[in-house]
């Protein structure tokens, strides 16, 4: 997969440091790189490594330094839910001042994101908060991304150039995955 001249990406365990402040919960990282299981018989540990949560500011000045146009960066997890469960209570400090309005899909989101400068990402579902479980409705947007999935199948083995819909054949497919959604 290739992505256009001057886009970055990083995950929240290369780059997000802070590993025990503010509320985060434990990552399976952490257990892992704290264990002596799994090789690290030394103790090396990934607590701290360019540590983007505290020196953000001196990030986004080596972003510009390097002329990044588009920087898509993680955060880990447990930052948002420190027992590891959606279901229950954001981490206040994590979230501090942020108005979370729901979860999005990616992929073909990322898609049009990446090929066309959306910003605002209103999702596939309706979540409603005020349900228990966080009840979730298919928007018009679901019913359509289901059908571009079932046009393209996306399980053949055979190499295609073409994608049914109105996609273009350099279109970024994102890999799909959840995400909290905020403004």
């Amino acid at each position: 997969m290739s992505h256009q001249s001057g886009f970055l990406r990083t995950s929240a365990f290369q780059t997000e440091g802070a590993w025990n402040q503010d509320g985060k919960g434990a990552s399976i990282w952490d257990f892992f790189t704290h264990s002596s299981t799994g090789g690290n018989s030394k103790g090396d540990t990934a607590d701290v490594v360019s540590d983007s949560y505290n020196c953000w500011e001196e990030d986004v000045e080596a972003l510009d330094y390097l002329g990044a146009r588009a920087y898509s960066f993680s955060l880990s997890w447990p930052r948002l839910f420190p027992d590891g469960n959606a279901a229950g209570k954001p981490n206040a400090a994590a979230l501090d001042g942020v108005q979370v309005f729901g979860y999005v899909a990616w992929s073909l989101v990322d898609g049009f994101e990446w090929n066309y400068g959306y910003s605002i990402r209103r999702g596939l579902f309706y979540v409603d908060f005020n349900q228990p479980g966080c009840g979730r409705t298919p928007k018009t947007s679901a019913k359509y991304y289901r059908q571009v999935v079932a046009d393209n199948g996306f399980h053949s083995d055979e190499p295609s150039t073409e994608v049914k819909g109105h996609f273009p054949c350099n279109f970024h497919w994102g890999i799909a995955d959840s995400t909290l959604q905020v403004t």
